[in-house]
């Protein structure tokens, strides 16, 4: 997986998720949001710790480690998980919250 490719690398273990989203509205009109909230490195070992991640999440939570901190998300005590999570704001999902708030504002004809 991927810590396999990453212990090919030399030591720089950073990296960035990118999320991407694409909304097709009524009219058959394309919206893409994208969002690069995931800057952090990977870890040196797959967390045996499952912590607060759900069978929602990805493994990634396993092995990803936020930027400005020390362990992998699936490690984050609750407190911790959502302090990180209140950081994200320009998630791809707030961005499609956000348009589809504008156009209920405006209504679907401007769109």
């Amino acid at each position: 997986g991927l810590l396999h490719l990453a212990s090919r690398c030399s030591h720089d273990r950073s990296c960035t998720f990118v999320h991407a989203l694409v909304y097709i509205d009524p009219c058959g009109t394309e919206h893409c949001f994208e969002d690069c909230t995931g800057t952090g490195t990977l870890h040196a070992t797959v967390s045996a710790e499952t912590g607060l991640a759900s069978p929602d999440y990805a493994e990634l939570w396993r092995i990803f480690v936020p930027e400005g901190h020390h362990k992998p998300l699936s490690e984050f005590a609750e407190e911790e998980l959502r302090a990180y999570r209140a950081g994200l704001r320009g998630t791809v999902y707030h961005q499609l919250a956000n348009h589809l708030q504008e156009v209920e504002h405006r209504g679907p004809s401007q769109e």
